[in-house]
């Protein structure tokens, strides 16, 4: 790495500590006040527009470097979860059905990743071989397990877009609010704390838009709103919460450090001046259809949500198999431009 991109870099790290100190600060106070209006909140208002933000990012980050039929194969993959996501939410299948059959899908998505991945397959294998054990053993638990390491996936794109010689400093420094404060709050210390002080628990905290206790299953196997549960998911919020700051603000800054202009990608994007502001009126709007009608409003996002959450396991895996070429791939609309 030359000197000047290592000044570079050393230049951009100076916002990541003051913004998520900041983005920390304020997750940690809604966890410890109220957890549960907050995550509610938090989904209507910048779920939608973190999803649409992540897809803008794999796509001019990726797509340009992946073969064409992989990204097929993956789009064909990902328009079969969409389906069975809007089925479960229109009652066409039961769950009992949805859940292992996109659970399948997965290991579908694993083994697609698997084939276009020239080196470390070893390691493709052992994470569609667990998909598969969950899957057939422990399918709720391997959902819940998969929401809670979706939110460290902002580690991993990071890692992947940074000079070679920063990423251990970064990964370091992104344990902080990623993996050490939402331990904090998980410890229960923390509230501990608070009720010794001044006799406040979150578990008696309200909920908003009429959801009540029904977020707590994005995290947990229960919906009782006892006092390890609300804990076990004010960590899982601040965890949340790092994940939209990075995927929202930071991502998209370190995309134009690299100095390339996206072009071959899936989609023709706008400005990410424009792009800011359309996603800035999808939040506004989705806030206000979740106030109007939670249930509905969640439906729709969670069709959103787990087509960005299946895409990343793909893109990890062919990432980590050195399977995105350097130039832009053959086939790829950016060789025919």
């Amino acid at each position: 790495m030359s000197a000047a991109a290592a000044e570079s870099g050393r230049q951009s790290i100076p916002f990541w500590p003051w913004g998520y100190a900041i983005a920390g600060v304020l997750a940690l106070a809604a966890a410890l006040t109220a957890p549960l209006a907050a995550y509610v909140f938090m989904i209507a208002l910048f779920g939608l527009p973190h999803v649409v933000t992540e897809m803008r990012y794999c796509d001019e980050r990726f797509s340009p470097r992946a073969p064409r039929a992989a990204l097929t194969m993956i789009g064909v993959i990902l328009l079969l979860l969409a389906a069975l996501r809007i089925s479960q939410a229109f009652n066409v299948l039961p769950s009992s059905l949805t859940v292992p059959a996109e659970l399948s899908l997965g290991i579908g998505l694993t083994a697609t990743a698997v084939w276009f991945m020239p080196q470390r397959h070893l390691l493709g294998v052992l994470a569609g071989a667990t998909l598969t054990c969950g899957a057939v053993f422990a399918p709720i638990t391997t959902f819940l397990v998969f929401a809670w390491l979706h939110n460290l996936t902002p580690l991993a794109f990071i890692s992947e877009i940074s000079p070679k010689g920063e990423r251990a400093r970064i990964l370091l420094s992104l344990s902080i609010p990623f993996i050490a404060l939402p331990a904090l709050v998980a410890s229960g210390v923390l509230q501990s704390v608070i009720r010794d002080l001044w006799g406040y628990s979150a578990v008696n905290a309200p909920s908003l838009f009429g959801a009540g206790q029904a977020p707590i299953a994005a995290f947990l196997a229960t919906s009782a709103p006892g006092p390890d549960a609300v804990t076990l998911f004010s960590a899982a919020l601040v965890a949340q919460a790092m994940h939209y700051f990075s995927v929202i603000v930071v991502m998209p800054r370190l995309l134009a450090r690299t100095g390339k202009t996206p072009r071959g990608t899936l989609v023709a994007w706008p400005s990410w001046k424009n792009f800011y502001i359309a996603v800035a009126l999808f939040g506004a709007t989705m806030l206000a259809f979740h106030a109007a009608d939670y249930h509905s409003a969640h439906m729709i996002y969670s069709v959103a949500a787990a087509l960005h959450s299946w895409v990343e396991l793909p893109i990890f895996l062919i990432a980590l198999g050195l399977g995105f070429s350097a130039a832009p791939a053959r086939g790829s609309r950016l060789a025919t431009i």
